[in-house]
């Protein structure tokens, strides 16, 4: 066995670029065992540089595994040599669960630059079971020809059996031949090999059942003339399309006819083609799908009589920005799913759609395609309902159509922290109502959130998880649409907001809640009617009212008796904003709280001036009012004058001014106050010692 090591090491220096260890002695022992070792390197290696600095740059090794040296000397070799020799002494440890096989040895060095180089020798040391025949040595392959090779070993082995492994070099895909060790059997017959092939193989033996190692692998190449009718091999595949594949095989294969079988890769719905053997060695597919693997196989009839097929050979269509197939839906829970399609397609972006069935729009998801990923996943979905998705593929920013139309139905079972569905409401009042949402979601909490239809003024209600799907809102409108929605909330975090539902309170006057719909009329200099909801009903309302901004509130009780919804404020000061809150009084109930703050501004004192002949009500006209902006002022003058106009708000803010000039006789100027902000105005009118102010809504454009 050293005889057949040092030759392999030696072979193995020549096409190994580190192949610097030349001998390793001894080269082999069983596991659990130590042994001490000479390596040997390639003359002036050590002394050009330096030897190794510490054990672990001393090692043998079989793919990962490792074994480290315990010990080294490079200086004490051979007596009498001073510094460094071409050899180090080397002392190794086997584990007792050391792999069994051949390691390779590692010497790592430095050169003048102090640079490290990994000296190694491939197949170097053998660690093999101490019940294990030897490892076959000498190993060669002879009478080579086409389809067949002998394989040779050293005459002193014996064993039971001795094993020949072989395969095409690169493949991996070994074949293996017994030969009974009967008679001290030096050779044994690869057949059924393929011609101009290049192939590896190795030997090992096996005694009572134990295996050696095997031998260091060989080659040999077959011959490279034509055989006729054997079964085709070096399949392959070139210009593929969409729709079409051209494929081949070796040209050392002959045959009458050669016959495709193809099928899409997974299946045996086979499809057949048979080539006229004298055309050559190729033929194209047609009739394909995109994006879609296939494999196909190839065999060669002569007489009529088939060789076999070949083993399979796998390609894929094109499916660059193709419609997307093989979609199917699975991992369905009561809220998820995961949508899957074929990933053979390419494309920049995937968008999903799916839907409830039937629901009248879709909900959409898309897919970086670059992250070349062939699902998405589907989240926050209804129990126990039917969905239909799409996907289509998306290429500088063109979608190519959606794929066939997959279902599938959500598992009937509670789901967590999903969006709340099945919502309603019931039992509606004028100033409550029941709002309900499916059993079937499992949350911390349910929150719920309500505002007057068309306001962004929301109540919010929290429901905890364990009261069920129902909750009560209340301190509501009569008579009143309000929107709602509900959330499920699960570890502080939100579901997000179901869609929004509405309800209509009833009609009915509530009691002793909080007056609203406030409003002023018949406002004069020194009086005001003020007015709320007839939807509320009390024994008694409080009024409040003081000079805005201020708090020197004066207080008026009215009776609620017969339901009284307004009152008349008096003693007011001229031209002065006032502001009032009304709240609602029963016995036996705590009273509300004060309704919202509204304002009013009283009317100016009025002097007498013989110049406009308008004074009367009814005489100075200011129409349309409410207006889009477009306002037309009538007014009667006994002489030409010039007329002052200034448009303010609630705040008492100049907005806009006009300088008009009367004349003597009926007159009707035009103002634009198109662009001001939609609310209530006074329109201020002076003329020489005259001065009158008229209310003004403008109401959009």
């Amino acid at each position: 066995m050293n005889r057949f090591i040092l030759l392999f090491a030696m072979i193995g220096a020549g096409f190994a670029s580190a192949a610097q260890v030349v001998s390793i002695s001894p080269d082999s022992t069983n596991p659990g065992l130590t042994v001490s070792t000479v390596i040997t390197l390639a003359p002036g290696i050590i002394n050009n540089g330096h030897a190794p600095n510490t054990p672990a740059e001393v090692f043998l090794k079989q793919g990962v595994d490792t074994i480290f040296t315990d010990a080294f000397d490079s200086t004490q070799i051979y007596p009498g040599v001073s510094g460094h020799s071409d050899s180090l002494q080397a002392a190794f440890t086997i584990p007792a669960l050391a792999i069994l096989g051949w390691y390779e040895v590692h010497v790592i060095t430095y050169d003048a630059l102090s640079l490290p180089i990994d000296n190694k020798m491939s197949y170097g040391f053998l660690i093999f079971d101490p019940n294990s025949c030897p490892v076959p040595f000498n190993t060669t392959a002879s009478n080579i020809l086409e389809t067949s090779a002998q394989i040779n070993w050293d005459p002193a082995t014996t064993a039971d059996t001795f094993r020949i492994r072989y395969s095409v070099v690169g493949s991996g895909q070994y074949q293996w031949k017994d030969i009974n060790g009967s008679g001290n059997p030096i050779s044994g017959i690869l057949t059924g090999l393929q011609p101009g092939t290049d192939y590896t193989f190795e030997v090992s033996t096996i005694c009572l059942g134990y295996h050696s190692a095997y031998s260091i692998i060989d080659t040999f190449t077959t011959v490279a003339n034509p055989v006729s009718c054997i079964r085709p091999f070096n399949l392959n595949n070139t210009a593929v399309t969409y729709t079409t594949a051209d494929i081949s095989w070796s040209p050392l294969v002959t045959a009458d006819t050669f016959r495709i079988r193809y099928s899409v890769d997974g299946t045996s719905n086979y499809l057949w083609k048979n080539v006229n053997g004298g055309l050559g060695f190729s033929t194209t597919l047609s009739g394909l799908a995109p994006a879609t693997a296939y494999q196909f196989q190839v065999s060669s009839i002569c007489t009529g009589v088939s060789s076999g097929y070949s083993p399979s050979y796998i390609f894929i269509t094109d499916g660059n920005c193709v419609v997307p197939i093989g979609v199917t839906a699975s991992q369905i829970t009561a809220s998820s799913a995961v949508i899957k399609w074929s990933p053979n397609v390419l494309a920049d972006t995937f968008r999903l759609r799916y839907r409830q069935t039937g629901a009248p729009s879709w909900n959409y998801k898309n897919l970086n395609g670059s992250l070349l990923i062939d699902s998405l996943g589907l989240n926050n979905l209804v129990p126990n309902t039917n969905y239909e998705c799409q996907v289509s593929s998306v290429c500088n920013g063109t979608g190519n159509g959606y794929s066939s139309l997959v279902t599938f139905t959500t598992s009937n079972s509670v789901a967590n922290c999903i969006v709340p569905f099945g919502i309603s409401s019931s039992n509606v009042t004028n100033t409550t109502a029941d709002i309900n949402w499916s059993a079937q979601v499992n949350a911390d909490t349910f929150r719920i959130r309500y505002a007057e239809q068309g306001t962004p003024n929301y109540m919010y209600v929290d429901s905890p998880g364990t009261s069920g799907s129902l909750a009560t809102i209340g301190n509501m409108l009569p008579s009143t649409t309000y929107d709602f929605q509900v959330s499920s909330v699960c570890l502080g975090v939100s579901s997000g907001y179901s869609p929004v539902f509405s309800f209509t309170t009833g009609s009915s006057p509530a009691s002793c809640i909080t007056p609203y719909g406030t409003s002023e009329s018949n406002i004069t200099g020194t009086t005001a009617d003020i007015n709320w909801t007839a939807f509320v009903t009390a024994d008694s309302f409080m009024v409040r009212y003081s000079v805005y901004p201020t708090s020197s509130y004066v207080w008026k009780k009215i009776s609620g008796t017969g339901g009284v919804t307004s009152t008349t404020l008096s003693g007011l000061t001229t031209s002065t904003k006032y502001q009032w809150q009304v709240r609602s009084i029963c016995s036996g109930v705590p009273v509300s709280i004060y309704s919202v703050s509204d304002t009013f501004t009283t009317a100016p004192f009025r002097m007498a001036n013989p110049a406009l002949t308008s004074m009367d009500p009814g005489v100075i006209s200011v129409y349309p009012n409410p207006s889009s902006g477009k306002v037309s002022v009538s007014m009667n003058a006994d002489r030409q004058m010039n007329v002052h106009l200034v448009l303010t708000d609630a705040s008492g803010r100049f907005i806009r001014v006009w300088n008009k000039t009367l004349t003597r006789g009926s007159n009707t100027i035009e103002l634009d106050a198109t662009g001001v902000a939609t609310g209530v105005y006074t329109l201020g009118i002076q003329a020489a010692s005259f001065n009158d102010r008229v209310r003004l809504v403008i109401s959009g454009q």
